[in-house]
């Protein structure tokens, strides 16, 4: 292909030349030997290289392939480079690159020694792909599952945590109806329980995380509950924040627990005016947006369709790329004194209604989380306010299943004293057992949703179906299918959250009692 004066034929070079113009990928043309700083001079690129560089031919060739190391270029990469180049050895790594502004992008670089007919290095070849849109999509997937891994082991351990916070918190209950006021001992036990308190807000906001809470949504109007939350919201900032706030108007309802989306906001807002300690301005905005097939393809969990956004951005410190990647994992903080669970809270409650949390931030001059959430196109939910049931005791006859012995023994020391009478099993077949031998009525039914062997709703089905005057009562640490459903309770199940006080447990089994029985036909 060379002529004799070594030169190019003229239709060969100018065929060549459109076939390298053509190329997607940036090819880099190299001389075979090696400057002092362990790399070869560039002779040639391709068009690729300039669009992807942000460099001109003419401003590259004779530099080296130092011109896109950036910043994030990990210093081990660079080694793996010019030890290639030293031992004319081929080599493919990927590694991160910058262009002429400082843009990082992440790049497959291919590098070929070639030899000439006589077997002497003549040059090196580099082909350069972009792969930054599939490093992105790799790291998204890492992330989603290393949050999903964090949050089965958060929703395991809060699930435990509740049992025993259950026992130590209602046996301490008991104690203080027992003991005088004012005395030592009922000031200590007092303290037991605030502290099994604080304990129990803990594992909630990790049963947030997790997505194995329960929700109980209505269609929500978003700029509405803005509003209502407002006075709050100032209180908690301070004075030293300016609030301005930009609605869309009218906003379409979203299918949420509105207690849920108060938290999801007010976590955020608070977040916000922690960035700020001088003074600074808190912006809240709503609007919608219909996010499409190529929207969703290049962010993980992400389902087409359309949402309302609720923006809240300050212009306080900023967030590096560090701690933007961590922002949202549970127990971790930079902040002095914080538990580190505000924010995975706010995670967790997006993602189990259905929607995806994104946020920008830039070291220096604030901070933009963006929460989408579906679109439910109904009517708002009106507002029911609920007129408390008086918790009085009564002499049925309940019985329990709970295979953790002090969660069984708190609860039936609880029931007991409010004039019941109880019977207990600690799995399904003893509860059949007992229930089988009993020859009275038996009223209530009061079990744990996790059980050994059969579940609490296997259970409630076989008692009901020889007993259907038999009420039941579900108890949890956390959800499950057997009576919840991506967080939302089935209709007709009545369920008591772990850990429980004394006053609710006796709430939740009077509603129980003096509603209606539970058909089997109606817990499918």
């Amino acid at each position: 292909m060379w002529s004799d004066d070594g030169e190019w034929p003229a239709a060969e070079q100018q065929l060549l030349r459109a076939s390298v113009a053509r190329l997607n990928d940036a090819l880099i043309i190299l001389a075979a030997v090696v400057s002092a700083d362990g790399l070869p001079a560039i002779e040639f690129v391709n068009e690729a290289f300039e669009r992807r560089s942000g460099w001109p031919r003419a401003d590259v060739i004779g530099k080296t392939l130092a011109l896109l190391e950036g910043p994030g270029t990990a210093p081990e990469a660079v080694l793996r480079v010019r030890a290639a180049f030293a031992s004319c050895e081929p080599l493919r790594i990927e590694m991160l690159f910058s262009s002429r502004d400082g843009r990082e992008f992440w790049g497959d670089l291919d590098l070929m020694p070639i030899f000439d007919d006589a077997r002497v290095h003549s040059h090196w070849v580099a082909v350069l792909r972009d792969i930054s849109e599939r490093r992105r999509l790799e790291e998204q997937l890492f992330h989603a599952q290393k949050m999903d891994a964090v949050g089965r082991l958060a929703g395991g351990v809060a699930h435990d945590f509740n049992n025993v916070l259950t026992a130590i918190s209602g046996f301490s209950e008991l104690l203080l109806m027992e003991l005088p006021v004012g005395g030592g001992p009922h000031g200590e036990v007092l303290q037991i329980k605030a502290a099994a308190d604080r304990a129990a807000a803990m594992t909630r906001q990790l049963l947030a995380f997790s997505r194995k809470q329960i929700l109980r949504p209505v269609h929500v109007e978003v700029n509405g509950l803005i509003i209502e939350m407002e006075r709050l919201m100032r209180r908690v900032i301070g004075a030293h924040v300016h609030i301005r706030t930009a609605f869309e108007e009218p906003l379409p309802t979203v299918f949420a627990d509105p207690s849920q989306l108060e938290q999801v906001l007010l976590n955020l807002v608070v977040n916000a005016s922690e960035a700020m300690p001088d003074g600074g301005t808190l912006t809240i905005e709503t609007g919608t947006a219909q996010l499409g097939e190529a929207y969703a393809a290049r962010n993980h969990g992400v389902v087409p369709g359309r949402y309302i956004c609720l923006i809240v951005s300050d212009t306080g410190h900023g967030m590096d790329r560090t701690t933007r990647e961590r922002i949202f994992e549970p127990f971790y903080t930079t902040k002095r004194g914080g538990t580190g669970l505000g924010l995975s809270t706010v995670y967790g409650i997006v993602r189990q209604s259905g929607g995806h949390i994104w946020v920008y931030s830039e070291v220096g001059v604030g901070t933009t989380f963006k929460v989408y959430l579906p679109v439910s196109g109904e009517e708002p939910t009106p507002d029911v306010i609920g007129v408390e049931t008086q918790a009085r005791g009564g002499d049925e006859t309940i019985l329990i299943v709970e295979d953790e012995t002090a969660v069984r023994e708190v609860a039936r020391a609880m029931l007991q004293r409010r004039g019941y009478q109880v019977l207990v099993a600690s799995e399904g077949d003893q509860a059949m057992r007992i229930a089988n031998r009993h020859a009275g009525r038996i009223d209530l039914l009061l079990t744990d949703v996790v059980l050994p062997r059969a579940n609490g709703r296997v259970v409630a089905e076989r008692l009901t179906a020889s007993r259907p005057e038999m009420r039941v009562l579900f108890m949890s640490g956390y959800t499950e299918d057997a009576v919840v459903h991506q967080g939302v309770l089935e209709e007709g199940i009545r369920l008591l959250e772990k850990p429980f006080s004394e006053s609710s447990l006796a709430l939740r089994v009077r509603e129980s009692l003096d509603g209606a029985p539970y058909a089997v036909s109606r817990m499918h």
